[in-house]
């Protein structure tokens, strides 16, 4: 899940040691409020919500691109590593 990205083991072992514990804590906060989004929305389709958060996810790449807070070697990284989330999960 976000563990790669919050300074767990990415794919190949690497880590992300560049974000600091009081990011990683925002983060994991964040997190927790996307979980309980999702809890209090179970009206919507799983599609619905993936959708609308495809679109959110994207334009806070886009964000995160155009203020040079993340690589293209970073960008793709993660967009690889979502993908073999998702496909490792069964798209559970």
């Amino acid at each position: 899940m976000l563990l790669p990205l919050l300074g767990g083991e990415g794919r190949g072992g690497r880590t992300f040691d560049s974000i600091n514990c009081n990011l990683r804590r925002v983060l994991e906060h964040r997190a927790d409020d996307l979980d309980e989004f999702v809890a209090t929305h179970e009206h919507y389709s799983p599609a619905v919500l993936a959708i609308a958060f495809r679109a959110h996810l994207a334009g806070l790449l886009r964000a995160l691109r155009e203020r040079a807070d993340m690589s293209e070697s970073q960008m793709s990284e993660f967009l690889q590593d979502l993908v073999c989330e998702v496909q490792e999960s069964g798209g559970a």
